[in-house]
């Protein structure tokens, strides 16, 4: 998956470039945030399986769909378990079925 910023300006950046690349940069050079080119799909099946799981274990699953050409999949699960090693609370906000 390759990030292009989110300007569409005539001299803007036209550059695709990596996750790794986007973050380090901050910025692209046109001052536009840099997005993805492409929103993978979760589907129905993935969302309801991650129901009760760990958060860390919800968030490698999403973010694998992001990161997996920057990544491995045990280096992306050591960076999901460091930063979610405390529990998460989740709160019902209303219902909405799938």
């Amino acid at each position: 998956m390759f990030y292009s910023t989110n300007r569409e300006q005539p001299n803007g950046f036209k550059q695709e470039v990596s996750f790794t690349t986007a973050l380090f940069a901050g910025m692209a050079s046109d001052n536009g945030l840099f997005v993805p080119n492409e929103i993978p799909l979760v589907t129905k099946g993935e969302i309801l399986g991650l129901k009760g799981k760990p958060y860390a274990q919800v968030a490698f699953e999403v973010l694998k769909k992001f990161l997996e050409n920057d990544f491995t999949d045990e280096q992306l699960k050591k960076i999901c378990e460091s930063a979610y090693d405390y529990d998460i609370p989740i709160e019902k906000t209303k219902e909405f079925f799938l």
